[in-house]
Order: structure tokens, then C-alpha cells, then sequence
């Protein structure tokens, strides 16, 4: 099979996996004159034709003022009769310049000055989505720069939707391995532009990419089991599931990381706001639940008793907290002052100080004032039940060695 063929299935294959590419898009491609970028508005052009598949993009060359030549870009769209915008951004070259470090320039400026300049172009195209070159062995990479300076397992999405500015990232050659793609551009005799910011070769990412190679070269198998892995949901086995914070006599506080926990939520919620309070179902579980962080209390033997949800601005250091609910017979034994007092203290010891808001029931006033929670509004309905508005400041970290209840 070509390297094109297999370029395509992969393109084809992300799109059906990810629903990346819709009827009627406009696509906003960037295109730095490299191997990804070019491969990639190729495949895009030859895509376009396919049956049933009507969208419609344009590409974008960011002139970052480090002296690169258009023309060549200029030349291949004309050749392949596709759109292309030449937005010229000098000043970038500039401002990086001023933070270079040890010979380096700053690649976090440099990459979010570049989303600004594109999140723009995007909307004066009128473009819906913008979609970047990245391939598999892109997000590998970046897993394993997360794991070592981040001490997360993560790395970049598929599609990303951002909210503030209504456009969607895709990501069509998240499927495709770099040697294809260098096949692919050699035989198309790309006219690949020469990096000119100074970074090139010198970056970490280009340490991760070595010390990958090499690894590859000892484990041949990790290459297609490391593809594997962002997929096998089923197989992934960490401790994240069974972590909880425990109190001394067993009962702990344990954040919902997984489906299982998450219908524990919502069968205490039912229970004690739908079937206690009658509140309607469509405003009890609402479609921002997923915004959300939530949280559920369990007994010394294992019994989930209580729930509750955090919105965080961490910025500006609020905590919203909602949903708090234990079963009616649990009640009155101190399992809600315990959950809320858990959350509060994780959320201290990382968001210092911390404003903690949220909206009580008039019926419980009292026991968030018990809490230190102070009332901040006149009485309101919410879901044809009264409620205040109430605040509580944090000055300091909660110790974990402070035990209240």
C-alpha cells in the first residue's frame, strides 16, 4: 500500500472515530511550509473529493517575522488550487526575542501567540474548526513530556471545542506515523522551509523524539503498543480509582473518577432531591454536571452515603460548591459536616486562600453556618425551594492533622 493510501485511511479512520469533519465545515488549516503541515492539506484536498463528504478550508501561512519565503507555500497552493491566507506577524519575532533564555526562544509564548493569531484568522474566514498536523508519535511524545515534567498522564485531544471563542480544534492525522508522513513528503517533493526560529533540533521535544527512537530500536513492539495505549481504556490500570481521603475511623471522602462512582452520585441525588424534595429531574441533573467535580462520602463499611459537586475558578481561587446531599438516614451524625469539611481542606492546601460559595436551602442554613459559612443574599427560589447564598472565606491551608469532626 502507498503512503498516501495509507495516510488517507488513517485521515478517514480519525474522522469516523473522533467525528472531526462535518457537512458543511470550513476548515481553517495551518500550514508552517513542514513535512505535517503540507501532508496534511494534501490529504485534506484529496479528502474533499471523496463521496459524501462536503466541507470546504482554507490554509493559513503565519509570517512570524523570522525571514521565511512564502513563495514556495504561495506556489504549491496555486499548483493544487487551494486557498491560502499569508498572515504576516512580525512583531512575534520580536517579543520572543526579548525572552530568549540561554540561546533558546520561549516555545509557550511562541505557541499561544500563534493560537491568538489563528483563533483570529479563523474568524474573519468565517472558519468553524482549525485543524493541525499533529500524528501519533506527536502525542507520544508529549504523554512522555507530561509524565516527566508534569506528573500527569496526558497529552493533546482529537477535537477540543473552545467555548470562548466557538471553535473546534481537529486533529485528522492523529492516526498516521511520522515515517509515513516523511514517505509521503519525499515522494511529493514537498518544498519543505527551513526552520528559521533557531529552536529546531534543540527543543526537549526533540530530546523525547531521540530518546524515543531509541527505545523503539530496543522494544520494536512498544511502537504500535504505545498507539494502542491512548485507546485501551479497558487495560488501564492506575490508582486514581481507589484513592480516597480517610478519616480515622474509616469513613472517607473519595472524588468520582469513573462511571460507577458517578451513578452513585446520581442515585443519592435522586433519592434525596427528585423522590424527597420533588424536584424535577431535568433541574436536578443538568447538562453542566460534566463541568463539574464531584465527590462522594462512605461509611467505615464501604456504604456511599452523601455527594456533592465543585465548580472551581482557580485563577481567581472560588470554589462552588453544590449538590450536597446525604441519605436521609445518615443524617444528624455529622456525615455532611465531615464530607464538606474534606473538600474544603484539599481544596485549601492547593487554592490558598480560598472563597467557598455556594447556595444553601433555607431549611439548612443552620448547618452551614455551623460550618463558618456566613449568609450573603436575601432569600430566592431555586427549583420552587427557598434558598440563601452564603460564603465562606479560607485564609489558610486546612491541615490534615486538624480534625474537626
Amino acid at each position: 500500500m502507498t503512503s498516501e493510501k495509507i495516510l488517507l485511511a488513517c485521515l478517514r479512520k480519525a474522522d469516523c472515530n473522533f467525528n472531526l469533519i462535518q457537512d458543511g465545515d470550513k476548515i481553517l488549516v495551518g500550514l508552517s511550509g513542514g513535512k505535517d503541515s503540507y501532508t496534511l492539506i494534501k490529504l485534506l484536498n484529496r479528502y474533499a473529493k471523496f463521496p459524501n463528504k462536503h466541507f470546504s478550508f482554507v490554509a493559513l501561512f503565519i509570517d512570524l517575522g523570522f525571514g521565511s519565503n512564502a513563495q514556495p507555500l504561495i506556489d504549491f497552493c496555486h499548483q493544487e488550487h487551494i486557498e491560502l491566507i499569508v498572515q504576516e506577524a512580525h512583531d512575534v519575532a520580536k517579543i520572543l526575542n526579548l525572552h530568549r533564555k540561554n540561546n533558546l526562544l520561549p516555545c509557550s509564548i511562541c505557541s499561544r501567540m500563534k493560537k491568538a493569531i489563528i483563533n483570529q484568522a479563523a474568524h474573519r474566514c468565517k472558519a468553524n474548526k482549525v485543524a493541525f498536523a499533529h500524528h501519533t508519535d506527536d502525542a507520544i511524545e508529549t504523554l512522555f513530556m507530561n509524565m516527566t515534567y508534569g506528573g500527569r498522564l496526558a497529552t493533546f485531544a482529537p477535537k477540543m471545542h473552545l467555548d470562548k471563542e466557538d471553535i473546534t480544534f481537529i486533529r485528522p492525522l492523529i492516526y498516521a506515523r511520522e515515517h509515513d508522513i516523511v514517505a509521503y513528503a519525499t515522494k511529493e517533493k514537498f518544498p519543505i522551509l527551513a526552520n528559521q526560529c533557531g529552536n529546531d533540533k534543540k527543543t526537549k521535544r526533540e530530546e523525547f523524539k531521540i530518546f524515543l527512537h531509541k527505545y523503539y530500536q530496543k522494544y520494536p513492539t512498544a511502537k504500535s503498543n504505545f498507539q494502542a495505549m491512548l485507546l485501551n481504556q479497558e487495560k488501564t490500570q492506575l490508582w486514581y480509582d481507589d484513592f480516597v481521603y480517610a478519616f480515622d475511623d474509616g469513613c472517607y471522602v473519595k472524588k468520582v473518577v469513573n462511571a460507577a462512582d458517578m451513578v452513585r452520585c446520581y442515585l443519592i441525588r435522586s433519592k434525596v432531591f427528585i423522590e424527597e424534595q420533588k424536584v424535577a429531574i431535568n433541574e436536578e441533573i443538568e447538562s453542566d454536571d460534566i463541568l463539574y467535580t464531584h465527590y462522594l462520602f462512605f461509611t467505615n463499611d464501604q456504604k456511599a452515603i452523601g455527594t456533592m459537586r465543585v465548580l472551581l475558578d482557580e485563577k481567581a481561587h472560588i470554589a462552588h460548591f453544590g449538590r450536597i446531599a446525604i441519605l436521609k438516614n445518615y443524617r444528624q451524625q455529622k456525615y455532611g459536616q465531615r464530607m464538606v469539611w474534606q473538600v474544603e481542606k484539599l481544596l485549601s492546601q492547593k487554592y490558598s486562600p480560598l472563597t467557598v460559595q455556594l447556595a444553601a436551602q433555607v431549611q439548612a442554613l443552620n448547618f452551614y453556618q455551623s460550618l463558618g459559612y456566613k449568609i450573603v443574599s436575601e432569600k430566592f427560589l431555586d427549583a420552587g425551594i427557598e434558598h440563601c447564598k452564603m460564603e465562606k472565606y479560607i485564609k489558610f491551608p486546612i491541615l490534615d492533622k486538624k480534625k474537626i469532626y
